[in-house]
Formats: structure tokens, C-alpha cells, sequence
């Protein structure tokens, strides 16, 4: 979209379906300002106000819009300034994730409600990337080891266990991808 003295000059159609408007002629005049939340509207003035004071590109930032039907939508946003017909103009490029938002916001909270399960289960569920470092250790289990949950995150399984030969070999079986390995580590977790 393009944007000059405040108000659109200029909309593609990817712009018209992101506002859900049938033709451009629904945005064209329209002032911005219009279609961005009320909560993100400071943001958008000063960032506004930064692209023609200065004549910088602002950087690519998350915000609010809203559709012509009133729906609410996350979007990322820069504006870039150049010339529309002779006259100063910012040419913003907006992307519509609203999506990505949901989809985050869904994993944080099953992340979260994991934790909550897990961390009053009693039993230990851990994870280990490909190096042997661990990425999750959880479970109320973690007493009966002496440790907190998360406590191990970050460190590795080979420096932790150096003194017990089963769990180095267990672990450097089952990332070497060996089925049985991964039932022999459960069981020496469970016998540490």
C-alpha cells in the first residue's frame, strides 16, 4: 500500500484482500490511521512521522490492523519512503500474521499446560538434541534424582553422567538412532 499526507493513494490487490476490500476504491482516500488498532496507533504515528522526518526505513515491527468488517489482525509492517506522482509518499509493506500469532500463542499454552502435567506427574520426562544436550527435563521424579526441574537444560548428558558408563553408552546408542538403546537409557534412568 502507498500512503501520502496520511491517506492511501495507492492499493494492490494482496492490500484489498488483506483489508477485505472488494476494489481499491474502498481504500483509496481512506486515511490510514483508519485501519490500524487503536492500540497500535501511537506506534504507527511516530513510525509514520520517523519515515517522513527523516526519510528512513523503518524497521519491520508487529502490529495491529483492522479489516473494513471490523475483524482485528496481526500484521508486520515497514514503511519505506519515495515519490508517488511527485509527491513524498511511504510505501508500506504489510503481512498478515494473524495465523502465526494463533499458532504460537496455541503452542505456548499446550508448552505450558505439558509443564503443569508433567512437573506434577511422578515420573522424569527429558529430552537430549543431537549432541547430547539436555532440552527438556521435567517430572516430579527429578526429587528422587536430586534435581530441579530444568535444572540440566542446557548441559550435557556426557559431562552430568560421566561416572556411570551405562548411561554414556545408553545415550550414544540411542542417538546413533539404535531402537534398543532408547528402551536400555529409559531402564538405566530408571535404575540411576
Amino acid at each position: 500500500a502507498v500512503h501520502s499526507e496520511g491517506k492511501f493513494v495507492y492499493v494492490n490487490p494482496a492490500a484489498q484482500r488483506l483489508w477485505g476490500a472488494l476494489s481499491a476504491d474502498e481504500l483509496i482516500g481512506k486515511p490510514v490511521l483508519d485501519l490500524v488498532h487503536p492500540g497500535s496507533r501511537d506506534n504507527a504515528v511516530r513510525r509514520m512521522r520517523e519515515v517522513q522526518e527523516f526519510g528512513s526505513t523503518t524497521e519491520l515491527h508487529e502490529s495491529k490492523h483492522i479489516r473494513l468488517n471490523g475483524d482485528v489482525i496481526d500484521v508486520e509492517v515497514t514503511g519505506i519512503p519515495f515519490l508517488f506522482q511527485g509527491k513524498p509518499a511511504v510505501q508500506s509493506v504489510i503481512r498478515d500474521i494473524t495465523d502465526q500469532r494463533r499458532g504460537r500463542e496455541a503452542l505456548r499454552q499446550t508448552e505450558a499446560h505439558l509443564r503443569m502435567v508433567v512437573g506434577s506427574a511422578s515420573l522424569v520426562i527429558f529430552s537430549l538434541d543431537t549432541d547430547g544436550i539436555f532440552t527438556l527435563s521435567e517430572g516430579e521424579g527429578l526429587k528422587a534424582l536430586g534435581l530441579k526441574p530444568g535444572e540440566v537444560v542446557g548441559k550435557s548428558v556426557f559431562e552430568i553422567y560421566r561416572d556411570n558408563p551405562d548411561v554414556i553408552n545408553s545415550v550414544r546408542r540411542a542417538l546413533a538412532g539404535e531402537g534398543n538403546a532408547k528402551e536400555a537409557l529409559v531402564e538405566t534412568a530408571r535404575n540411576l
